[in-house]
């Protein structure tokens, strides 16, 4: 006997609820709620809030995500494709055309402001320090009953129809986008904290038995969405929050999920199929519709042996933090409490004379009737302040340090004693951010990836993409030449479905490695401009290739470009010493004789190159 739909709701809540404790105890370990709040600078936790207030909080939270975010993600990434090698033998150069194909239309999708993939990745980097980041990439359009469905379609002011391949009318779709709509891609930042896996909790996202999350909607939307069904009897079950703030008016500021329902959308890997169903709604609001690829791409900087929930990097600032801010908290509280006060000696000082030293300005005097020498005022001593304190002080600022991997000098903060101190501190860190960078790297990478399968399956109209020349390339001019207009429409279908190697350009991610880069390759530049060098690269591969992988080159072409650099120094080296060997040795005008030239044509013994180049 089939299940009713009920019970498959009920068993598919069961599961979120399973997950759900599994999510909470993971918050509950590394405090969750309190990275965010460290971060916005509410770091006095058990104090009331008009007291923490007052306390003194010097935010190195704060400072820190907000130095490493710009090294990690700054400018909109540059995206490259190439054709994997299996698939570049069988196609050739078509494949290479297909994939800067590709590459353009993922670049203008991530260029649009619309998609919004710098404002929803941006917001997924910040959410990987308390927590995880996950982005979403869909596919969204209004389509309506074309009530011409069937017709022929008609040439532009004509009554002939248009014919296809076959010689056949073309008749117009069953569907057409509502007037004054578009078909569009978004890239949306999903919160960690509505996000779940199943059970088997696996490290890598996709190897999980179900995967999804939870937003709240208004139930009127839902009830127009017409991909949605059983939304008749849907009712809200979002109530006022309690713990709402009120203005001084007295009205509520805000109504959170107030006529909304919680809505869970998970897609199933072992079925790929995707439902949505709503808390407290006995029916399915959409079931088991078949998918070909999951659309999330996930950041985690710092995995957990067997657990798909990582370690909060923040997590682990929070304690030198808390000692940074009571250190510093004591300093200011015994700097405040110092009052000066004095013992006065009995019949020394007159009435009305001690009230000028209890009302009056600074550098009143008094007179007094004691003794010559005798000191009618004694000030009190004020306890001092242990020198534990500024030892301690100095130590939890190591510590903050250490545990977040950056030396104070990132916080603009000078801290290293020499260079030599200075450049190894800064080694570690390039080692240790260009880790994470790395993975930022694959992240975006997966998220055009992603942008570039949904314009695959999805798109069905025609779209503008933007076309791009790369200046370096030997083939610029001619590109130049074809790509007359900046912009062209075009249809998915025009980017094939060959498989495809996607990366990101590191250098578009940060100025930091830009400036790095910039650096290396003047290294580089200065390398091969040097004679004896040029000749050495010149004629061995080997020590080309190793020479430009250790500063970090190692895309073909540019391979080839520096060897066609180092192969003209050469020759223009080989022709210098073949005109004074000529003139040397009187030779006959404009011959110069070859002999003994490396590289040079009949090359054999004898003759010589300019001081510096081996022979």
């Amino acid at each position: 006997m089939a299940e009713s739909q009920e019970t498959r709701v009920t068993r598919l809540l069961k599961q979120i609820a399973s997950a759900n404790k599994v999510f909470d105890a993971w918050k509950d370990k590394f405090h969750l709620d309190r990275l965010e709040n460290y971060y916005e600078g509410f770091q006095w936790s058990g104090v009331k809030e008009d007291d923490a207030a007052t306390k003194y909080c010097i935010n190195l939270v704060f400072a820190e995500i907000e130095t490493t975010m710009p090294s990690l993600l700054f400018f909109k990434p540059k995206i490259s494709m190439t054709v994997r090698p299996g698939r570049e033998q069988a196609l050739g150069t078509t494949s290479q055309a297909q994939a800067k194909l590709c590459e353009q239309t993922v670049q203008t999708f991530i260029d649009d402001p619309d998609v919004g993939f710098a404002v929803e990745s941006g917001l997924g980097l910040r959410d990987t320090f308390f927590r995880f980041g996950v982005a979403e990439v869909g596919y969204t359009a209004d389509w309506i009953d074309n009530p011409n469905a069937g017709k022929p379609v008609l040439k532009d002011g004509e009554d002939e129809p248009v014919l296809g391949t076959d010689r056949q009318p073309i008749l117009q779709s069953s569907k057409i986008l509502k007037p004054g709509t578009k078909e569009s891609l978004y890239v949306k930042w999903i919160p960690a904290r509505n996000f779940r896996v199943s059970l088997s909790e696996r490290n890598r996202l996709e190897t999980n038995d179900w995967v999804g999350y939870f937003e709240h909607h208004y139930v009127e939307d839902l009830k127009r969405n017409k991909a949605y069904k059983n939304t008749a009897t849907l009712k809200a079950t979002g109530t006022i929050a309690s713990s709402m703030r009120t203005t001084e008016e007295g009205n509520d500021d805000n109504e959170k999920y107030h006529g909304m329902v919680k809505v869970w959308k998970v897609w199933d890997l072992r079925r790929n199929v995707r439902s949505v169903v709503a808390e407290g709604h006995p029916k399915f609001l959409l079931e088991d519709k078949p998918f070909t690829f999951l659309p999330f791409a996930c950041l985690k900087f710092y995995e957990r042996l067997g657990h798909f929930y990582p370690l909060p990097a923040v997590f682990n600032w929070l304690s030198p933090q808390d000692e940074k801010n009571e250190i510093r908290e004591q300093q200011k509280v015994h700097r405040r409490r110092y009052n000066r006060r004095y013992l006065m000696r009995d019949n020394t000082i007159a009435p009305e004379e001690l009230e000028k030293l209890e009302s009056g300005e600074d550098g009143v005097y008094a007179k007094h009737t004691g003794a010559p020498g005798e000191q009618p005022l004694l000030p009190v001593p004020d306890a001092p302040l242990d020198g534990a304190v500024w030892r301690d002080l100095a130590a939890a600022d190591q510590d903050f340090n250490q545990v977040a991997g950056s030396p104070s000098e990132s916080r603009g903060i000078p801290q290293a004693s020499t260079a030599t101190q200075a450049n190894i501190m800064n080694t570690r860190q390039q080692l240790r951010e260009t880790s994470n960078r790395t993975k930022v790297e694959e992240w975006v990478s997966q998220i055009a990836r992603l942008i570039l399968m949904t314009i695959r399956e999805s798109m069905a109209e025609e779209f503008w993409i933007q076309r791009n020349v790369d200046l370096s390339a030997e083939s610029a001019p001619q590109d130049i030449a074809r790509t007359a207009l900046l912009w062209e429409r075009i249809t998915a279908d025009k980017l094939g479905d060959i498989d495809l190697d996607v990366s990101v350009d590191l250098a578009s991610l940060s100025p930091v490695t830009e400036d790095m880069q910039r650096a290396l390759w003047n290294q580089v530049i200065a390398l091969i401009s040097n004679p004896a060098v040029a000749v050495q690269l010149a004629n061995s591969d080997t020590l080309l290739r190793k020479t430009l992988a250790l500063y970090g080159i190692k895309t073909e072409t540019e391979i080839q470009e520096i060897r066609k650099a180092c192969q003209a120094l050469v020759q223009q080296m080989t022709a210098m010493a073949q005109a004074k060997q000529g003139e040397a040795g009187g030779g006959m005008p404009g011959i110069a004789p070859t002999a003994g030239v490396p590289g040079a044509p009949g090359m054999g013994g004898g003759g010589g190159l300019p001081a510096g180049i081996p022979a």
